[in-house]
C-alpha cells in the first residue's frame, strides 16, 4: 500500500520550494500553463495562516495548494496535482484542510484560479459548484518599441515613513480599509524583492506602483493614480518611468489586468504589453458544504 502524507505550514522550506517548482513545470508542460505560483507568505495579512497544502505518495510530492491572502475578507486558491494521480480526490483531501484553516479565520470569499487550458481543474470547479467571476490577462512587455517618456512626473522609491500618506492613497485607489492598506504596504517595504514607487507632480503624491522582481523578472502590481489627476496621462506617464527602472534588469517585464478594467487594459497595449495567457477566477462563498 503507498503511504500518504499530507502537510500544511506557513511557510516552505528550499527542498519544498524546489519540489513544488518541478511539480508545477511538469503540470505546466502537460497542460501548456502559463502561471507560477506566489511561494511566499509575506503579503498575506496575517502570516501565521498555513497557506501551503503539500500532499506525499511515499517521498514524492503529488499534489499542492496554495492560499494567497493579502485581504482578510478573501483568498485565492491555486493548485497542481501530477497528472497521472488525478481523480483520487488529493485535491478535495488538500482543500478541506484549506477550508478548516480559512473558516478559523472567518474568510468568506475563495476564489480559485485556473487557466483555459486547464480542463481538470475546470471539472473539478464543477463539482464544487463554484462561479465564474472575471479573468486577468497576464501581459508581457514588449522592449523593442519603448521609447522615454519626458513629463511632469517623478517616479520615487518608498519608505517606511511614507506608509501614512501611501495608506491613505492606496485606499483611496483600491477600495481597502486604511489598516489594510498599512499592513499591505507594510509588508511590501519589508520584503526583499518588492519595490514600492510614488509618483510625484511638484510635491504632490498622486500616484502608486509596485514591482516584484525574482530571478531577473519582474512583476508590476499595485498601479494607480489619484481620481483627482485621471485622464490627463499621467498613468501612462508613470508606468514608462516604471518601465524605465525595470528595465535596467534583463528579464522579462509581466502585469496581470483584469477584464472587468478596460481602461487600463488599453493602457497596458498601447504601452507595449502583449496577452501572453488568460487566468480565469471562479468563486465559492463560505459557509461552505462542498466536501
Amino acid at each position: 500500500m503507498i503511504k500518504i502524507k499530507a502537510i500544511q505550514t506557513n511557510t516552505l522550506t528550499g527542498e519544498q520550494i524546489k519540489q513544488i517548482k518541478e511539480l508545477e513545470k511538469i503540470c505546466r508542460e502537460h497542460e501548456g500553463l502559463k502561471r507560477s505560483v506566489f511561494l511566499s507568505n509575506e503579503i498575506n495579512f496575517d502570516q501565521s495562516i498555513d497557506c501551503f497544502y503539500l500532499l506525499y505518495e511515499e517521498d514524492r510530492l503529488t499534489a499542492f495548494l496554495s492560499l494567497f491572502i493579502p485581504l482578510k475578507e478573501e483568498a485565492e486558491v491555486s493548485a497542481y496535482t501530477l497528472p497521472g494521480q488525478r481523480k483520487k480526490g488529493y485535491f478535495r483531501l488538500l482543500f478541506k484542510k484549506a477550508d478548516e484553516e480559512l473558516e478559523k479565520y472567518k474568510i468568506g470569499r475563495v476564489l480559485f484560479v485556473h487557466e483555459p487550458l486547464g480542463t481538470d481543474a475546470k471539472r473539478v470547479l464543477e463539482t464544487l459548484r463554484t462561479e465564474y467571476a472575471y479573468s486577468e490577462y497576464l501581459m508581457v512587455f514588449d522592449r523593442a518599441g519603448f521609447q522615454k517618456h519626458s513629463g511632469a512626473l517623478r517616479l520615487e522609491l518608498s519608505a517606511a515613513t511614507d506608509i501614512p500618506e501611501i495608506a491613505a492613497l492606496d485606499s483611496e485607489l483600491f477600495g481597502n480599509d486604511y489598516e489594510e492598506s498599512v499592513s499591505i504596504i507594510q509588508k511590501s517595504l519589508d520584503s526583499p524583492t518588492i519595490k514600492v514607487y510614488s509618483a510625484f507632480l511638484g510635491d504632490k503624491r498622486i500616484g502608486l506602483c509596485n514591482a516584484n522582481t525574482e530571478n531577473g523578472n519582474s512583476s508590476i502590481f499595485g498601479v494607480g493614480i489619484s481620481p483627482k489627476y485621471q485622464g490627463k496621462g499621467h498613468g501612462r506617464e508613470m508606468l514608462h518611468l516604471l518601465l524605465e527602472q525595470l528595465m535596467q534588469v534583463s528579464g522579462d517585464i509581466t502585469l496581470e489586468v483584469s477584464s472587468t478594467n478596460s481602461i487600463a487594459f488599453r493602457l497596458y497595449l498601447t504601452s507595449g504589453f502583449r496577452v501572453k495567457t488568460q487566468f480565469d477566477y471562479d468563486l465559492l462563498m463560505f459557509p461552505s458544504n462542498h466536501i
